[in-house]
């Protein structure tokens, strides 16, 4: 029964312990994706920002290049979460840029050629994110793109930000989450974008048909679960929010077995605790059981020394009745103080 008492308690208290990690799991998450989104937020005030000064200035044309390149440079200078801005024509051909000696045509992935078109189809489109890709520097970029419209809606182009993606790893570095605690950046269809500790393997990786996606982000803004990583296979509890302005989410999980080690000494601790309580317990049964064995005995010899008594007082009760004179002295016994002497010893 106590074995059974001590396994609850373990159970519920590592349950405890569990729901506490998962709460501040939770807190420390919704700060990554509030530093995040207003990282992003910067890069989409840069575009939006561009095309408000292509259009300014198309007002009165010609537009002058050379200008709007330098202006543009001048937007991105010291902004270390985007490499470069562009804005393009309907074809996706690079007519102003933030980078001396643009190509002539954008290098864009399938996937981010698929988001431009959809710009193209949907006026009401708001920012969209491609899948990540190497640059031509090697490095994992990703484009943020915003349409181009005309008074009238019609379609007029892109303003595109390459996403300089290692800044938000080095950021989530910066912020130093525990040992053997990870933090993605994820596209909200669950490709990642960035992963700290960097994994090349993980990047572009899609996980959509893990909890975190089908059954967190599908219902609500954020939430917690405990699951096996799809990375090394180990348990780990993980806090998910997505981004409200940008089609984004940020994941940050630590290892189970990290956060219950603490519940592992405990546990050791509370059990050589019981081990011990029970051993006393059962060398405290022997012993009264000794001292019971003891009393019995003595109380056994005390009935006998008194049945000695008595039958001594009556033999000397039968003298004295058969004898003239005074009465013959009977012999004394302290029986009681006897017994209770041998009692205390």
């Amino acid at each position: 029964m106590m074995s059974d008492d001590i396994g609850h308690r373990r159970s519920r208290f590592r349950s405890a312990i569990i729901e506490n990690t998962k709460r501040q799991m939770s807190r420390l998450n919704m700060v990554f994706a509030e530093q995040t989104g207003r990282a992003v937020e910067t890069v989409d005030f840069i575009l939006r920002n561009a095309i408000e000064t292509l259009q300014t200035l198309q007002a009165t044309p010609p537009v002058d290049a050379r200008a709007l390149d330098e202006l543009l440079r001048r937007r991105v200078q010291g902004v270390r979460q985007v490499s470069e801005v562009a804005i393009t024509d309907v074809d996706g051909r690079i007519l102003y840029s933030s980078s001396e000696g643009a190509p002539g045509k954008l290098p864009l992935p399938p996937a981010a050629r698929a988001l431009v078109e959809a710009h193209a189809s949907h006026p009401e489109a708001g920012p969209q994110i491609s899948e990540p890709f190497r640059g031509p520097d090697g490095q994992w970029t990703a484009l943020m793109i915003r349409r181009i419209s005309a008074h009238q809606g019609r379609f007029e182009g892109a303003a595109i930000g390459y996403l300089n993606l290692r800044y938000f790893e080095d950021f989530y570095n910066a912020l130093e989450l525990t040992e053997n605690g990870a933090i993605l950046l994820h596209l909200r269809d669950g490709t990642v974008l960035a992963r700290y500790p960097h994994n090349d393997a993980v990047v572009g990786q899609s996980y959509a048909d893990l909890p975190p996606f089908k059954e967190i982000l599908a219902r609500d803004i954020a939430g917690t679960t405990v699951m096996d990583s799809p990375i090394d296979g180990a348990r780990r509890v993980l806090a998910i929010r997505a981004l409200k302005a940008f089609p984004l989410a940020v994941n940050i999980s630590v290892a189970e077995g990290m956060v219950l080690e603490s519940w592992r000494k405990q546990t050791w601790i509370f059990s050589a605790v019981a081990v011990g309580a029970c051993a006393v317990i059962v060398g405290l049964l022997l012993l009264l059981a000794q001292r019971s064995r003891q009393v019995e005995a003595l109380v056994r010899e005390y009935q006998a020394a008194r049945d000695d008594a008595e039958q001594a007082n009556r033999g000397c009760a039968n003298k004295w009745q058969s004898a003239s004179g005074p009465r013959p002295p009977c012999g004394k016994r302290s029986v009681s103080k006897r017994w209770v002497s041998s009692l205390a010893a």
